[in-house]
């Protein structure tokens, strides 16, 4: 049992650790990157809306769906910042 605690609190400090990162470009203007996120979240959600339109009859479900659109949605969104020229970089 201790080692369990001792586990998970590891896994917390370790998770609250890790340094939050942002998608920047070198030189980058922060109205285009404004600009180019916006575009790329519009993108996402127009890839993704119909797979929101579902009809789910058990509640667990709608927020099992939703979460794994939501994931999808920002992996669509980092792709399309990544081919924009945008890289991961340490939040300053």
């Amino acid at each position: 049992m201790k080692f369990r605690i001792i586990v998970i609190l590891c896994a917390l400090l370790h998770a609250c650790a890790q340094q939050p990162m942002i998608l920047a470009k070198p030189g980058g203007d922060p109205i285009q990157r404004h600009k180019d996120l916006t575009e790329c979240e519009y993108e996402a959600a127009k890839a993704t809306a119909s797979a929101s339109s579902a009809v789910m009859y058990d509640l667990r479900d709608a927020v099992v769906h939703d979460a794994m659109i939501r994931q999808r949605q920002e992996q669509l969104i980092s792709t399309c910042m990544l081919s924009r020229g945008y890289t991961y970089e340490p939040l300053r």
